[in-house]
């Protein structure tokens, strides 16, 4: 975009200078290709009006034709460096169907608000524009070097209380050890010799043992298990702790004990959801075990051998499902636990228990996770991946006690939130992933007619059909539309962080954290009028055939299942989940008679499949679930309405399976023989079989010379 004449904007912690080409953050340039730097241009200079896509497309390249998704990138990387140093702060709004609207304060500094000695007075009027641009100038100069003294002094006050905690990035290096694409959980010794990690192979997960110094690879324990969900060197570095579901259930976990080369696994504890951090004399360790009809997670502390095992705090109101592990602090006197809070909006808490009695304070809080803190040396500050509004994991350092946050890296690797740092913090081993999924269509469930529809660089979680055959499907925390051909993509509504839809007639509800409480909303179905049906610890909305009323869950305790209009109201208790809680979707048949949903029994160690009235009263029938199968989407009602459907990983690839409500046995409905599938509808008419199918791809890095040298 040509300028006539420099204009200089500040909003929120930002200066833009449209002359230079240049965006300030407190006293630091950001770097930005020209085309985007136009792109906030426009945006600021317009701030509070909704920029149409066309005006982009004018203003921007010439009427050239360029696609949307020049624009639409754009707009994601000038959220990136927004957003992302400004504690969620909301700057560009999106308007479905139409454009982007600035949303932050902007003030344009005019030569009246510039300093006496730097109004420039022109004789004459071609003089005028280029003194103006002068005195800017100068004013930007002077404003960056107000900037960089008030940042040098900050950095002296802090420098002696950092001292050898600090992390630094300037000479940090990152090594991929695997490329497989399919390793899983990852811990380091605390000499930083070996590392183990878990790997996907067809038969199932296994253990992996690497030689640091070698390069030596070799499998410890056979690929058989359904997951690990917590790998852990001993302090001395000779066992390995790992975590996994008995009998491929992922609902109940087993603690372990085998020698770091390899050899005969011991059980250790019972019913545990986390990996184990020790104690710093190494004679105990801390996890976590998550209590779902309390809602409620326990902090135990037990033995190395497992004897003692007790609890030491209860954190109520804290969701079972995210269990990232508890760190015991070098000094024996912290553990930090990272949980999800229910209580009004949910959150994601970073907690510090006291060892010695137990109390519990907050340190970080975020709508966004947190994942395994991991402490310094010094115990005054902690390293763990945070997720970014987009559902992507970076590295971020958190000062104890203050709780204040820093940014270690900023590349394009999403991190897994659970990693594990030497004994020194100077390496950190973790997981880096990337997910791709995609909209394929199966006509009448017979893979030999399978479609890919859309090829998107996105990780698409869920995807239904409207009655007009329009797709819509959920991404990184968006809902995006698509044509029925999946040629035509655009963001459905603007609202973030929002749950799997569903289609209730000429309706689209959802889940929505944008208040202080998890809420079911209801858009119209063209993304506009966003409407409050309910709101407070609830999830999975689900809605009647006919369009008239939404299910929903009720986090409780106990867990309920309730139904409410879908035009508002009183909502009605349907049913009280049976066991210890939901662990999968619910759905409801064809004639929207029934609803399904699998539970685990605690007292039988397995998880079942209820069949229940969805007017209410006594279960209709429960069945046994093959292992594993309802974590991932699953069940779904069959079209006809005799069978439910789920999800199941066979040999390197995911399936769709159906199950007879007779008690007959399963057949396989797909024969994808690789990819993953992570979720599934069948279109209104029953005929064609829509799925979220793709790769994960997942390698372990690790990254070194993390501290500063030492004074």
């Amino acid at each position: 975009m040509n300028q006539s004449s420099s204009r200089l904007y500040t909003f929120g912690d930002f200066g833009l200078d449209s002359g230079s080409g240049l965006l300030i953050h407190r006293g630091r340039p950001v770097p930005l290709t020209p085309k985007v730097f136009d792109t906030l241009l426009l945006l600021v200079e317009n701030s509070g009006r909704v920029v149409e896509k066309d005006e982009f497309v004018k203003k921007l390249w010439q009427d050239t034709f360029v696609g949307d998704d020049a624009l639409a990138r754009n707009i994601y990387l000038l959220r990136k460096v927004l957003e992302e140093t400004a504690n969620g702060q909301e700057y560009i709004a999106t308007v479905p169907k139409r454009g982007y609207r600035f949303v932050a304060q902007v003030k344009e500094l005019t030569q009246e608000s510039l300093p006496t000695a730097e109004r420039t007075a022109s004789p004459s009027p071609a003089l005028e524009a280029p003194a103006m641009q002068n005195a800017w100038r100068r004013a930007i100069a002077v404003a960056i070097a107000a900037l960089l003294a008030l940042t040098a002094v900050g950095f002296l006050l802090r420098r002696w209380t950092l001292r050898r905690s600090s992390f630094r990035i300037q000479s940090m290096q990152i090594t991929r050890l695997t490329d497989s694409g399919k390793a899983e959980n990852v811990a380091i010794s605390p000499d930083g010799r070996y590392v183990v990690y878990a790997q996907r192979e067809a038969q199932g997960v296994g253990l992996r043992l690497r030689q640091l110094a070698t390069g030596g690879d070799v499998q410890i324990l056979t690929a058989d298990a359904l997951l690990f969900e917590g790998l852990t060197f001993s302090p001395d570095g000779n066992y390995i702790y790992f975590v996994r579901p008995a009998n491929n259930d992922p609902g109940f976990k087993y603690l372990y004990i085998m020698p770091a080369l390899g050899g005969p696994a011991g059980l250790l504890v019972k019913d545990i959801d986390s990996p184990v951090s020790f104690s710093s004399d190494g004679r105990q360790f801390v996890y976590t075990r998550g209590i779902p009809t309390h809602n409620a997670v326990e902090v135990r502390i037990a033995n190395t051998d497992g004897s003692g095992n007790r609890t030491r705090a209860t954190i109520a109101d804290t969701c079972a499902c995210f269990q990232p592990g508890a760190t015991w602090s070098p000094d024996g006197r912290t553990i930090a636990v990272p949980l999800m809070r229910f209580h009004k909006q949910p959150r994601f808490m970073l907690y510090m228990v006291s060892v010695a009695d137990g109390t519990v304070r907050e340190l970080r809080s975020s709508p966004y996770e947190i994942g395994r803190a991991l402490w310094s040396p010094e115990g005054d500050s902690l390293m763990s991946v945070l997720n970014d509004r987009e559902s992507r994991g970076q590295l971020w350092t958190v000062s104890n006690p203050q709780g204040d946050t820093r940014r270690l890296t900023n590349d394009l690797s999403d991190y897994d939130f659970r990693t594990d740092l030497t004994r020194d913090a100077n390496t950190l081993a973790a997981i880096s992933g990337n997910v791709v999924s995609n909209i394929w269509i199966v006509l009448g469930g017979d893979t030999s007619k399978a479609e890919q529809i859309t090829s998107l660089n996105l990780p698409l979680s869920s995807v239904t059909e409207d009655s007009n055959g329009e797709l819509l499907a959920n991404g990184n925390g968006k809902l995006w539309t698509f044509s029925s051909d999946g040629k035509q993509r655009g963001q459905f509504t603007d609202l973030d962080q929002v749950g799997a839809p569903t289609v209730c007639g000429r309706f689209v509800v959802m889940t929505s954290n944008r208040s202080r409480a998890a809420e079911i909303i209801r858009i119209d179905a063209d993304g506009s009028n966003a409407t409050k049906l309910a709101s407070g610890d609830l999830a999975r909305p689900l809605c009647s055939p006919d369009g008239k009323y939404v299910f929903y869950l009720e986090a409780g305790p106990p867990q309920r299942i309730c139904r409410i209009s879908v035009g508002g109201g009183t909502p009605v208790e349907i049913a009280k989940v049976l066991g210890e809680d939901m662990v999968g979707r619910m759905s409801i048949s064809p004639d929207g008679k029934a609803l399904a949903y699998p539970f685990e029994e605690f007292t039988t160690l397995k998880v079942k499949l209820a069949i229940i009235p969805a007017d209410g009263g006594p279960p209709i029938q429960t069945l046994d679930a093959p292992g594993g199968v309802y974590s991932s989407g699953s069940p779904l009602w069959s079209p006809g309405g005799k069978s439910v459907e789920y999800i199941l990983a066979q040999n390197g690839a995911s399936n769709i399976w159906e199950q007879s409500l007779d008690g007959s046995q399963p057949r396989q409905l797909t024969r994808f023989n690789s990819g993953r599938i992570f979720d599934f509808s069948w279109s209104p008419d029953g005929k064609r079989l829509l799925l979220c199918r793709g790769e994960v791809s997942s390698d372990v890095v690790l990254l070194s010379n993390l501290r500063l040298n030492s004074r």
